[in-house]
């Protein structure tokens, strides 16, 4: 494997780790629909301007605002209940 595609694949596994973790932040309820500890409130505003995501499920997050001016969603894209 080359240079250039380690690093690629190491930017995926980045993106795809940040992704998680902000879709946790912005869900209040765990999937046994219990309070979910790590929730940030329906008080933020989500800038993803120009941002790449990839295969990205913000399925049941909430948000006050959220803003993806010229954002590339790479596969699919999942917001349903958020």
């Amino acid at each position: 494997m080359t240079s250039q595609a380690v690093d690629l694949r190491e930017e995926r596994q980045v993106r795809l780790a940040a992704q998680r973790i902000l879709a946790r932040h912005l869900r209040p309820a765990t999937p046994e629909g219990e309070p979910h500890p790590l929730y940030w409130g329906a008080a933020v505003t989500l800038d993803l301007t120009e941002a790449v995501l990839i295969d990205v499920d913000l399925t049941g997050c909430h948000l006050h605002n959220a803003t993806f001016t010229k954002t590339h969603f790479s596969g699919e894209a999942r917001f349903g209940g958020a």
